[in-house]
């Protein structure tokens, strides 16, 4: 029996979401990563010579829809910042960040951004949990809330991500590429 039960049960739940993620990503097409649904897009964009994404607390409205390009890019910087932020000096901030603007380059990214989470997670005890750690956004939560809302994140963000590749697929099997003009109940050509 180990004697880390609660960091043990975290650790699992962490590998389960990353497989599922990896599942939903496993195949991933260029394609698919720099489709834009819509117009009004949370996409990859250059800015001052980099890539990044833009983000904001309080959306315009109506919100952009997300691509898939920006969930994996916003999953890569939010494990990224919480080990800066829980666990590191603090301070790297989103609009600093440069990502990488293809599927490849991303998934890697991403993956790098994971085992450097995951490590920071696995170096941690029971004990632990209950420390106040900071957000990147400058709150104080318990090592449990951050660790575990970053298991949430992970699953919340690749459903999305599967949502997107169906309909991306659906879309392109049926010959349908981007929705009607407002009040046309036609096709979408």
């Amino acid at each position: 029996m180990s004697s880390q039960p609660a960091i043990d049960f975290l650790l699992r739940q962490l590998d389960d979401a990353w497989r599922g993620l990896q599942d939903w990503l496993d195949g991933l097409s260029e394609a698919e990563f720099q489709w834009r649904p819509v117009e009004n897009v949370w996409h990859l964009e250059q800015r001052n010579g980099r890539w990044t994404i833009p983000y904001s607390w309080i959306p315009p409205d109506p919100a952009p829809l997300p691509t898939i390009a920006w969930h994996m890019a916003h999953l890569a910087t939010s494990k990224l910042l919480v080990v800066e932020h829980a666990f590191g000096e603090r301070k790297k901030r989103l609009e600093n960040l440069a990502v990488p603007h293809t599927a490849a380059e991303m998934a890697e990214y991403l993956a790098g951004c994971h085992s450097a989470f995951l490590k920071a997670v696995a170096s941690l005890t029971d004990d632990d949990l209950p420390l106040i750690r900071y957000t990147d956004w400058g709150e104080q939560r318990t090592t449990a809330q951050i660790v575990g809302s970053a298991i949430l994140h992970d699953v919340e963000h690749g459903a999305q991500i599967t949502t997107l590749r169906a309909m991306y697929r659906h879309l392109r099997h049926s010959g349908l590429r981007y929705p009607p003009a407002p009040g046309d109940a036609t096709e979408w050509r």
